[in-house]
Formats: C-alpha cells, structure tokens, sequence
C-alpha cells in the first residue's frame, strides 16, 4: 500500500498545469480561480440535487397508483437528467482533478442538459439553464486548466467518436421517424421528422399527439433502446485506452525497470510522491516529471529500453508541442546528447557531479588528507557507523532519531528546503534504499540514504543529515565506510551528488553558459554554490562528470525560473524578497560604516 503511494500516476501521465490559462481577459491569474473555483461548486450542488429529485420523482410514480405518468412523454427525460446528472456527480472528482477526459465528458453532458431543459422546463424549471450555462462557459473558456491526460487518451479520437455517435444516433432518429410515419400514415412534414429526430438523440418524442398509447410507447422504448446502446458503444470506444497499458500499472515492474535502465545518478527519485510519471505509447519507457512555468522538466534522463531513445524523446517533444510546453532535460549526464542535439534542443553545462571510482577510492594520500582527518578524529570520540537494515526487522529508536534530526534540519532550511532532485527518507517504503548512521554514546548523530542507480552499479548519497552539535566526522565516517560497503557488493561507483553551476564555462561557452557562471560567483547570498562544492571536494573524488541542461525555446530565463521554481516551491518568493531585503540592509549598513571610518 506505501508502494502505492510513492507512485502518484501509476496509471495516467498526471499534469499539473500551473500556467495562465486562457479564457477571461482581466486579471487572469486570480478571477480565472475564483470562476472556475464558482463552477465546480455549483455543478457539484446542481448534480447532486438533480440525482436526489429524479431519484424521489422515479420513485414516487413507480410506487404510486397511478402510472399513467408514462403517456406525458417528457416525464421520460427525467431518467435522462438522472443519468447525466449521475455522470456529472461521478467525474466531478476527477474534474477537479483537472483531468481531460472528465473535462470534455463533463461539456458533453453539460450540452446534453442545456438542450434538453429548453426543449423542457423540468425540475427546477428555466432557472437552471443560466446556471449550466454559466458552468458550461466557465470551464470551456478555461480549457489549458484541464491538461491531466491519461495513458493513450487523445481529444481528437475522444471528439471523433462523439460526432460519429451523435450522427449515428441522429441518422437512426430520422430512419425511426420515418418508418413510423409511412408505417402509421401520419404524413409528417419534413421539419417535423428532423425535430423528432433531434429530439431522439435526448430520448424523447412528440410523436404521441399522433400515435396511439400503446404504439407510442414502444416507439418511445426503441428510442431509449437504441440511445442506450450507441452511448455504451460510445464510451467503450472513447475511454477504453484508460485501461491499457497494463505494464505501466504494475508498480514492482516501474521499479525493476527504473534499476535497471536508470542510468542517471537521479532515475530512481521518479518514484518519489513529488514527481508525476509520463509513461511512453510507443516503446517502454518512461520519465519523472513536473511543469512549473509553462515548461515541463524532465528529472534528469528518460528511462528506455535499448534502442527506443530517439522514438521516446521524439515522442516527449511532440507531446510538449501539442500541450504548447517547453522542456527542459535537468541535471542530464549527456547520455542521449546526439539524440537531443539534432531534434533541436540546446545545451547548456549545468555543473559537475562528485564521484568515487570504488576500485581506486581510498584515504590515502593529500587527496583525502581532510577527510582521513575528520574520520580519525571522529574515531577517537567514539563515533561508529552502522547499517540499518529494515527489512530484518524495524528499530523504533533509529527511525525517531532520523526524524528528529530532519525536523530539526528542516527548521533550520525553512523555506529554502530543497525537492525534486533532492528524495525523501521513504521510511515506510525503503525499497532499494541503503540506510547507513553513525552513533556517539548511544545517541545518532547523523544518517546517510544511499539511493541506487544504473543496475546498481552505482549509489548516489542522496541524503546527508546531521545532528547539530555532532563532532567532525560524523558525516564523513559514514559516507566513506558506506561506500567500502557497497563496493564489497559489487558497487562500482559512489556519488556525493550535483555541484550545480560548478565549472561551467571553457573556451567554447556561450552566453547562456557564462550568465550560469555570474551566478555562481555572485549569487552566493541566496545559495551558497561554492561552500557546497567545498564540501564535497574535501571527501577527494576521483573525478567529476559533467551535468547538462538540454532545453527547447529561446526563452532562457524561463527555464531559469523553472528550475528554481522545482526546486523550491513553497515560499520561494518570499525567501528570495526576503534575502534581498537582507542583502540590501547589509550594503546600506556597509556604507554607512565606511563613511563613518572616513570622517
């Protein structure tokens, strides 16, 4: 069940639309909201108070004495308002949702109800007209809002099969029409047969002023008959793709299938609950993604099976056309640079990755003079470093002790604390994950997570957290006998994670690339880029690999903004006004205190 929630798309490509969306031209941003927000409660207390009127009037008259109700043809319709109403109720969850096919089901049924309440002032009468219109306007205008795809469902085929319903059910109304009108000799004129075939396609007649009861009522049943069976062929046509794609569904082959064809050092946080899954229709495979800025961002590189990267990448990028996105390949190890360079995209260098080649890793030499250092000194404390293996059996005193030093850590972020390429704990769903802490007088003072990759091959720290007070070396100890330990089962490579914009520009750098390295230098005050580096270059890595942006558009600051954004999403811009207000302060405060030196 915990499995089940680290996947929040195991059966939908899930998109979470967050730019403007079109429709109202003032002040899109907050009236857009407060519409579409008006909307759904009032489809959701319309829906439900329909299915409670037509459930009591059915009722009522199936029980009473009288069943005469039948010859007043209209009271037919309202087993229809009943089924729409019904429909509405059931997709109304997936609607807020903000998924397509509930949208374009929910203006189909929408349409159905507005043309039948003005043939027929029903429950409620004419009053509910201007409130399905109101709806019906509102989520139609708001059309980029509804983007949540499912596997294999296309708004073309969806549209396609509806008109190809429509005609059909239409074309059966006139045929129907006509053969009751020759059968009976009623001489109908030609716009009475269309309005009677009109009026079938929403289950209902004006044929009885002209047959008798008994006639008039079959009529009237061959009608629902035929509607009911072109509406289930319908559906089963339009929403059947939601259904397949079994392989994608099966959360245990999503893992295997992320070890083993993940090579990206970050492949396997695809499963964490803050990415959503796109799953390919063309080849297996699959990428871990977010959109945030108009701009959907790949975490990392796609995850294929051999020899489908060209079809899967060209795949994404029809499908970010077709939703009017970008894409952005963040932190990308230049994998599949061929492929992504002659589909069209640019490249820019991103930083490097801290990495141990376990076979020649060790604490000799000035290299890893710093860390030898801090281990030694750590040692002669005390300090020892254990595995915790959950699946041997859960330890209520290590987990406290991780969580504890999280929250404490998180405080200490605040808004700052970093996600997306960053994962979790996932105490309660470790899987693959390798727990690794040390300990000082029986208390933890620090963990590491190690999170695999490329079949593996390799393990990447992805977490690093210590106790605030704990000694040098309490990180260092375990990072070190926690690669020696992978290494001894077959691990060939330790990685210590991103330096971003770390040595990103040389001789052949363009613009984009050397804007990237003014950050860097000058941008400490909101993230401390070269501190980090430091931090890691004291561990003594037997080399870096480079990280790469791959990204579509001219629009470089977008996708500047995107990055950021995924990273830290919640009271990004707070903390950023913020820190400028501090920095600001700092600049003032240092002016004043030159003048004060020179007078």
């Amino acid at each position: 069940m915990e499995a089940e929630r680290s996947i929040k798309t195991a059966v939908a490509k899930t998109f979470n639309e967050k730019r403007p969306v079109k429709g109202l031209s003032f002040n899109r941003k907050n009236y857009n909201k407060y519409f579409l927000y008006s909307a759904f409660v009032l489809l959701f207390l319309v829906s439900f108070q329909l299915i409670f009127s037509s459930a009591v009037y059915t009722v009522k008259f199936l029980h009473g004495k009288d069943k005469e109700y039948l010859k007043d043809i209209f009271n037919l319709s309202r087993f229809i308002f009943f089924a729409l109403s019904t429909l509405n109720f059931i997709i109304f969850f997936d609607l807020v949702k903000k998924k397509r096919y509930a949208y374009l089901l929910e203006l189909f049924s929408l349409f159905l109800l507005i043309c039948l309440r003005i043939i027929r002032h029903g429950i409620l009468g004419k009053y509910l007209v201007p409130i399905y219109l109101y709806i019906f306007i509102v989520l139609y205008l708001n059309n980029g809002y509804f983007t949540v795809n499912v596997v294999g469902f296309k708004r073309k085929s969806f549209i396609r099969s509806l008109l190809a319903t429509l005609t059909i059910i239409f074309t059966q109304s006139i045929i129907l029409v006509v053969f009751t009108s020759k059968r009976f000799n009623l001489h109908l004129p030609i716009e009475e047969i269309l309005k009677n075939a009109f009026y079938g396609i929403f289950g209902i007649s004006t044929l009885d002023i002209y047959l008798p009861k008994n006639i008039f009522l079959r009529y009237q049943s061959t009608i629902w008959l035929q509607l009911i069976f072109a509406l289930i062929v319908f559906l089963a046509i339009a929403l059947k793709p939601i259904f397949e794609k079994s392989y994608n569904t099966n959360i245990d082959d999503v893992k295997s299938f992320i070890i083993e064809n993940g090579k990206n050092p970050l492949s396997y946080l695809i499963l964490e609950e803050d990415k959503n899954i796109f799953y390919s229709e063309r080849v297996r495979g699959l990428v871990g993604y977010k959109i945030v800025n108009g701009v959907f961002v790949i975490l990392g590189d796609i995850v294929v099976e051999e020899g489908g990267e060209n079809i899967f990448i060209e795949e994404l990028l029809e499908f970010c056309k077709y939703q009017k996105l970008e894409i952005l390949f963040l932190n990308s190890t230049g994998e599949y640079k061929k492929e992504l360079l002659s589909l069209g995209l640019h490249q820019a260098k991103y930083g490097e990755d801290c990495i141990f080649t376990l076979d020649e890793y060790d604490l000799k030499g000035k290299r890893a003079q710093k860390i030898r250092t801090a281990i030694n000194k750590s040692k002669k404390l005390g300090v020892e470093v254990h595995e915790y293996k959950i699946e041997e059996g859960r330890d209520e005193f290590i987990e406290n002790s991780f969580r504890e030093i999280t929250d404490a850590w998180i405080k200490n972020k605040g808004s700052m604390m970093m996600e997306f390429t960053v994962g979790s704990m996932n105490l309660e769903a470790p899987e693959n994950r390798r727990y690794f802490y040390s300990i000082l007088d029986g208390v933890i003072i620090a963990f590491v997570v190690f999170v695999p990759y490329d079949n593996r091959k390799g393990y990447i720290a992805d977490i690093t957290r210590r106790h605030e007070g704990a000694p040098q070396g309490a990180i260092e100890s375990i990072i070190y006998d926690g690669f020696m330990t992978l290494k001894e089962e077959g691990a060939e490579e330790g990685n210590m994670g991103l330096c971003p914009l770390y040595n990103v520009v040389d001789d052949f750098s363009g613009f984009n690339e050397k804007f990237l390295n003014e950050i860097y230098e000058r941008f400490s005050k909101f993230y401390n880029f070269k501190a980090l580096r430091h931090s890691k270059e004291k561990y003594g890595p037997t080399t870096w690999k480079n990280r790469y942006l791959y990204y579509s558009g001219k629009n470089f600051f977008k996708i500047l903004t995107a990055i950021v954004l995924c990273h830290f999403p919640k009271n990004m811009w707070k903390y950023v006004s913020t820190q400028i207000l501090d920095f600001v302060k700092d600049k003032i405060s240092t002016e004043r205190s030159t003048k004060d030196d020179l007078q």
